[in-house]
Parts: structure tokens; sequence; C-alpha cells
């Protein structure tokens, strides 16, 4: 009876206080419980024409192959938080997961600026998040991911995409970053599996102790919320390529690119 009245009592506060556990999708302009409005879906559509062109003009000026490990995907990611995305050319690193990102204005097509990446939950897309910084209640350009060295050597990154309003260029800071060394030994059935890890910790680019890393991983988790829905969705060419046909490859790009279910924050 006690626990009875204890959950009608949460309830009625609820009711009065107007607290509301939605489960409607965050695809709406009204935003989630952080009070945070979202690009709607007839909003995103005035970006089809800019991006028809600029992809359209890189692709036939093969802007796309300039890198050693270019034609792999493209993304939308608002980097300025200005509520309309850059084009996000996005090379492959190789076997060790990492990618890069070169940024450009879907309106110009100028190159903005470039920064790295790596995996995240076994792919590429989301690596890149907007998060919340509730302290001071701004959006902010999040990575986290990680890059490998062979099987022996695993990095996980947490770094920050920040804007220099002096020199007008963006720098990709590493906030926490955990090297971690591998040693391996060979079981009688001829399998490789881990024998020990040796982790190096770094806060802010200086080695740290492991309490004073979790000390400060702590505080960052306290004061930041990740929005899940704003995670960069990476749109791989060979998943929308027709084969012959590069006006409609290009076509289905944009669709891709526009409708991944990525959502975008308004400012």
């Amino acid at each position: 009876m006690r626990i009875c009245r204890i959950t009608a009592i949460l309830l009625l506060i609820c009711m009065l206080t107007s607290c509301s556990f939605s489960t409607a999708p965050l695809n709406d302009s009204k935003g989630s419980f952080l009070n945070i409005k979202f690009i709607t879906d007839k909003e995103k559509e005035s970006w089809k024409k800019p991006l028809q062109v600029l992809i359209s003009d890189m692709k036939y000026k093969g802007d796309f192959d300039s890198h050693l490990w270019d034609g792999y995907a493209l993304a939308l990611f608002d980097i300025n938080l200005d509520s309309v995305p850059e084009l996000i050319e996005v090379e492959a690193g190789g076997s060790a997961g990492n990618v890069n990102y070169y940024v450009h204005d879907i309106h110009s097509g100028e190159l903005i600026t470039s920064f790295k990446g790596g995996v995240f939950h076994s792919q590429h897309s989301d690596a890149w998040c907007i998060y919340l910084d509730i302290e001071t209640d701004q959006c902010k350009i999040i990575g986290n991911y990680t890059t490998r060295g062979g099987s022996t050597l695993l990095n996980r990154h947490i770094d920050e995409l920040r804007y220099n309003s002096v020199t007008g260029e963006y720098t990709e800071t590493s906030l926490f970053y955990a090297k971690y060394n591998i040693d391996e030994v060979m079981t009688g059935e001829g399998h490789l599996v881990e024998d020990s890890v040796c982790v190096q910790h770094f806060c802010n680019n200086k080695t740290v102790t492991v309490s004073e890393y979790n000390n400060q991983y702590d505080l960052f988790i306290s004061s930041h919320i990740r929005i899940s829905n704003t995670g960069m969705k990476l749109v791989r060419w060979v998943d929308v390529e027709v084969e012959n046909d590069c006006d409609q490859t290009i076509s289905n790009m944009v669709n891709a690119l526009i409708n991944s279910g990525q959502m975008f924050v308004m400012q």
C-alpha cells in the first residue's frame, strides 16, 4: 500500500507540473525534453537544389577522386550551427578505421575546413554528434570514436570541433584520449586472444593518472548530453550508385542525405 501511495503521488506531481515522457519521435520541430528545436522535413527540402548543383559539379570535375582513399561517402553536418548543414566529403583511411572529413559550404562549394574521425559502434556513422552543455546551455560538436593500429593497438578519442572567431579557423581539440596497448597470445586452437592490456590516459593532450582521467570524464558526462538523433550519417557512394548513370547516382545520393533520419538543430 505504501508503494502504491508513493507511485500515485509521483504520477500526480508529473501531471501538475506537466512532466511528460513522450514516446513521440524526435523528427518534429518541437524537439525533445531538452527543449531543443529541430529542422523539419519540409525545411530540409530547401537543401536539395544546392546539394544537387554542388555534388554534380564536384562529381563531374573529379573532386571526389582527388584523395588516395576518396569516393567513399558523403554526409551532412552543421559544423557552424547556423541551421544549414555543410556537405561533408568522407575519405576512408584504411584498416585503421580512421576517416578524413572535408567540409564544403553547400551554396558556394567553398572548402571550409577538414577534421578526422573513426569508428563508433562498429561503423563510421554517428561518430560525430551534437552535445548539449547543460552548464552553458550551448550546443557543441563532439566526436567519440576509435582507431586502431593493427590488433595490438586501440585508440579511444573524444574530441571537440571548435571555432576560433578571431582566426576564423576550426580546430579539432582532444578532450579525452586513451591508448590501449594489447598483448596477445596464441591458444592451443590457433586463435589470438588478449592476454594483457596496458592503458595510457590523456586529458586535453596531457598525460594524466587513471584517477584524474576518470574524474574529468565523470565531470564531462555529468555536464554534457549527447543528442543521439543528430549523429552524422554517412551515405556511401556504393549504396546509391546506378551503373552507367551518373545523374541518377547523384540524385540518389542527394535523396539519401536528406532522408537519412539525421536531425539538425534549429538555432
